[in-house]
């Protein structure tokens, strides 16, 4: 069946020589392995940095979604009342943290494969509601304020202060990804 092998040089490094056999006019290509997703092996405890790593993200979610203290930061800076409560966000979520409540900070990986469906804790669900909420509203403020800025030709940061504190909606009719109820790939 298989015509006997003939030899190709290879140029390259060392100049190797090829082996090919050939049935007819297409070469044979011995097997490819074959790696399954259920073989691999899988972490069971998040590593100390990873969940450490993790804990910058939720507090600066945390300490961002009071709207109007943020506003004062960025119009007057960094004052005593931002202090307060950066010491209140740190607190907090170092608390949720230890006790793995705070996504990414779990002693265990809670999402390991994206086509299981697992249900979504309630801790993330308000965390990932938070997170979300401020992307579209910071997203949908600067639209506005450049809007703002671009009809009266100046900058005034109080007109943007006067829209709704957040977008919550997304979150409450899980159209945010990480919100919804299950984990599970749409």
């Amino acid at each position: 069946m298989f015509r006997s092998s003939r030899r190709d040089s290879v140029e390259g490094a060392g100049a190797a020589i090829l082996r090919v056999r050939t049935l007819g006019a297409y070469p044979f290509v011995p097997a490819i392995p074959v790696e399954y997703a259920s073989h691999r092996k899988i972490r069971e405890r998040n590593k100390l940095h990873y969940r450490f790593n993790h804990w910058p993200i939720w507090i600066f979610v945390f300490f961002i979604a009071p709207g109007p203290l943020t506003l004062d930061l960025f119009e007057r800076g960094f004052d005593s009342r931002m202090a307060l409560w950066l010491g209140a966000v740190i607190v907090g979520t170092g608390i949720a943290g230890l006790r793995g409540r705070l996504p990414g900070v779990e002693a265990k990986p809670y999402i390991i494969r994206f086509t299981e469906d697992r249900p979504n804790p309630l801790y993330r669900r308000i965390c990932y509601t938070f997170a979300w909420s401020e992307v579209i509203t910071f997203a949908v403020l600067n639209i506005t304020g450049l809007a703002i800025a671009i009809r009266d030709r100046r900058v005034e940061s109080e007109n943007v202060a006067a829209l709704p504190p957040g977008v919550l909606s997304a979150g409450r009719n899980d159209l945010a990804a990480r919100r919804a109820r299950s984990v599970a790939a749409r």
